[in-house]
């Protein structure tokens, strides 16, 4: 009895039959007895090894270069906060209105860069789901956290946060997204390409700075609620 595995292994270059061994556990055992006959017959099979370590040495080359990345990103992330620590110490109300117009800029280009897709869902809104209106209603949520947050409110400081709680939660999704398709090639990675992940990681960076600012004790204490105080005054 022919082996039904046999036809489609003579069209495979050594190299692929070699890392169907290294990975015979994935494998039915009527695949990789088709496999080691196929073999028998090669006369290429040190080239194809030559070849397996070449590709290895390369994937770990690309491994080593992007845990580079990732290293320089959080460093560069940690300059500057070190560098940001010093004014925020001594002009905190002045790093509030920076980091409002900073949030204002970021708004308003995600929104010009958005306007297509936020059409589409106002044009849509019955057909949306959950999803959908949590997109929209980020284009309402993030104007009013920022009006709030410049007038140093206690509610501009809370709703900040959890935007930013919200954001890292999101950029912890992407990064697992990243890892759980890395290495697959089909249509949807073909047709929709997922971010890089040093993306996610900076984002993340970032937002953790974020939240690492605004929980500073001399910018925190600029948004406690002054209304009791203002009371006992008047009285």
């Amino acid at each position: 009895m022919n082996n039904q595995f046999a036809d489609i292994y003579k069209k495979l270059p050594t190299a692929k039959l070699l890392e169907i061994i290294e990975n015979k556990k994935d494998y039915e055992l009527v695949a990789i007895d088709a496999v080691k006959q196929e073999l028998a017959i090669r006369h290429d099979i040190d080239d194809a090894k030559i070849e397996m370590k070449v590709k290895a040495i390369s994937k770990e080359q690309q491994d080593t270069l992007k845990n580079q990345r990732r290293q320089d990103i959080k460093e560069k992330t940690f300059k500057a906060l070190e560098f940001a620590d010093p004014l925020v110490e001594k002009t905190p109300d002045r790093a509030i209105v920076v980091l409002s117009i900073l949030l204002l800029i970021a708004f308003v280009y995600k929104t010009a860069t958005s306007l297509s897709l936020i059409s589409y869902v106002i044009q849509n809104l019955s057909e949306i789901d959950f999803s959908g209106l949590t997109f929209l209603i980020e284009f309402i949520y993030l104007p009013l956290t920022i009006l709030f947050f410049w007038r140093k409110t206690k509610r501009g400081w809370t709703m900040l946060l959890v935007w930013l709680v919200y954001q890292g939660v999101l950029d912890c999704f992407g990064l697992y997204m990243c890892y759980e398709l890395a290495g697959i090639d089909n249509l949807i990675t073909q047709l929709m390409p997922m971010p890089n992940s040093s993306n996610y990681i900076f984002m993340l960076a970032l937002h953790c700075g974020l939240i690492y600012f605004i929980c500073k004790p001399t910018i925190r204490v600029l948004f406690e609620d002054k209304e009791p105080q203002a009371t006992s005054e008047m009285i």
